[in-house]
């Protein structure tokens, strides 16, 4: 499903950001991606899905942070929702959007907008070495998977567009599951204007934003292959 409204192709440019967090031993990649529609209070902290807890609020210098709700129509977001199904679903890994009882998963903020991390600072995250402003997203990041991330996607920025949101929130779930940034328009992980429907491509293409560059995180090299980082994070779906 491509989102029930505008493409959103002609948006402009909106920046995802990582957030640096210590690497774990053995981290383990949450098989549940939660869609969280409904807002919430985020406290700082290591990044606990379960207990609202960010590492992106800590990182922000700030120990607590109101992630508004989504404000579009059930429609739209109920095309974002299967959107990111559709992008994830080569692998074993749920898009739900209800809070999973008693599982790892990854929590996704769908709604508001980066001023939630100004702590009334002008940009959001500037007094802590972070500019936040122009950010469609936020997540963790430590080159592998970041066990119960909390990530952000301002959707408000984004116009509530369906397509864009998905996108977005694909983008920033890679980088929770370890994902660089790619140099190809076509896929996920890239910030380069979209050619077609964005996916998670079986290709060795170079990491960067706007210029190639070695990619980021504990794989290394020059080039990366989402889709079989992802099958490796997550194994297929049955």
């Amino acid at each position: 499903m491509e989102g029930g409204d505008d493409d959103g192709e002609g948006m402009g440019f909106l920046e995802s950001v990582r957030v640096r967090v210590p690497i774990a031993a053995e981290p383990t990649a949450p098989r549940v991606i939660y869609l969280n529609r409904e807002g919430a209070t985020l406290v700082a902290g290591n990044d606990d899905s379960s207990q609202n807890s960010s590492s992106i609020v800590r990182n922000a210098g700030l120990s607590r942070a109101f992630a508004a709700p989504f404000a579009g129509t059930p429609r739209r977001w109920n095309a974002i929702v299967e959107c990111v199904r559709d992008r994830f679903e080569p692998f074993d890994v749920q898009v739900v959007d209800q809070r999973p009882m008693g599982r790892s998963y990854i929590m996704v903020m769908v709604g508001g907008h980066p001023s939630m991390l100004d702590g009334g600072n002008e940009p959001p995250g500037a007094e802590h070495g972070h500019d936040y402003a122009h950010a469609a997203g936020l997540a963790p990041f430590n080159g592998q998977a970041v066990e119960d991330a909390v990530v952000l996607v301002f959707s408000r920025r984004l116009r509530e567009n369906a397509r864009r949101t998905c996108e977005v929130v694909s983008m920033e779930v890679g980088h929770a599951y370890g994902l660089d940034h790619s140099m190809h328009c076509g896929e996920l992980m890239s910030y380069l204007r979209p050619c077609g429907r964005r996916r998670f491509r079986d290709e060795d293409l170079p990491c960067g934003e706007q210029d190639a560059r070695e990619c980021d995180g504990v794989v290394g090299g020059t080039t990366q292959n989402s889709y079989r980082r992802l099958l490796s994070a997550l194994g297929p779906s049955e």
